[in-house]
């Protein structure tokens, strides 16, 4: 299991290198094999060094926990919403060279992030694109920015990155969250190995999600030992950072009502023009999700 979750082991068929004179940006690449099937790889390519002002998070948490589709095969299949039938505690472990499995929630959390970038060069706004495992591994990117933003579906936050934002306003820095759902579910993470884990329930059990009592005693994550369930539980509510909140209608993943809403400020810079935005499955349209 723990082979599996490190290093899938899978052939590798094919390499491709990044051209060196690639802007920092978010990319693709799209593969079709002989049997006709679609992947999309996606990648963050950083800058060598700050050249903008803007410093843009690409919403990598979320991405790995929504690599989440079996492949059939139990030495593989492990996930936040597909729990591993041998290890149903272990199966909240996500690791980062598991391929990806080209589904509807995977590549739409990038899909979300694409039109702020578009807008941000439209108007040529100069940015420099980081992964938030960059800012994992190297707190101190903060030092040379004075606004860092990420939109789309920021959903899953590690504790530090959490901290280190908090710190990063608390000496004058600005944040500009564009982002659904946000800082919602607690993970942690081992860089060494790649690996993510989310304890996806919370400390009582909630109907559809999993009835294992189990399960719900082992909220506490292996990786950090702190407790896990929702960031707002373990100590982290996303307005202590950012000062406003998130909301979400159900179904998927529980069956339930939705709603729809209306934007009621269409003069804000932000808005554009008024229009109602509809909740219809799988994402609202013109929104980050169902989760708002």
């Amino acid at each position: 299991m723990a082979d599996a979750l490190v290093d899938c082991r899978w052939p590798q068929v094919l390499s491709w290198r990044v051209p060196v004179d690639a802007p920092s940006g978010q990319y693709g690449i799209r593969l079709r094999d002989e049997a006709g099937q679609v992947r999309h790889v996606y990648f963050v390519v950083r800058p060598r060094r700050p050249q903008a002002r803007l410093l843009c998070l690409s919403t990598t948490n979320t991405r790995i926990a929504y690599n989440f589709r079996p492949f059939d095969d139990l030495e593989y299949d492990y996930g936040a919403y597909h729990p591993h039938p041998r290890y149903p505690i272990l199966g909240h472990l996500h690791g980062v060279a598991r391929p990806g499995t080209g589904e509807l929630w995977e590549r739409t959390t990038v899909e979300f992030e694409l039109p702020f970038y578009a807008w941000l060069e439209k108007h040529r706004i100069p940015y420099d694109l980081y992964s938030e495992w960059d800012l994992e591994a190297e707190p101190s990117l903060l030092d040379r920015y004075p606004v860092v933003a990420f939109a789309g579906h920021s959903e899953y936050w590690t504790a530090d990155l959490y901290q280190r934002l908090q710190r990063f306003v608390e000496r004058g820095g600005h944040i500009l969250s564009l982002s659904g759902n946000t800082a919602y579910w607690r993970v942690s993470l081992d860089l060494r190995n790649r690996v993510m884990e989310v304890r996806k329930h919370a400390r009582l059990p909630t109907e559809g999600i999993t009835c294992d009592p189990m399960v719900h005693a082992g909220h506490h994550h292996q990786l950090d030992g702190q407790p896990g369930a929702t960031m707002r539980e373990a100590g982290y509510p996303e307005w202590g950072l950012l000062g406003g909140t998130s909301n979400g209608w159900t179904n998927p993943p529980l069956q339930g009502p939705r709603a729809g809403y209306q934007v009621l400020a269409p003069e804000h810079w932000a808005v554009g023009q008024p229009r109602r935005v509809n909740t219809a499955f799988p994402f609202a349209d013109q929104a980050a999700g169902y989760e708002t």
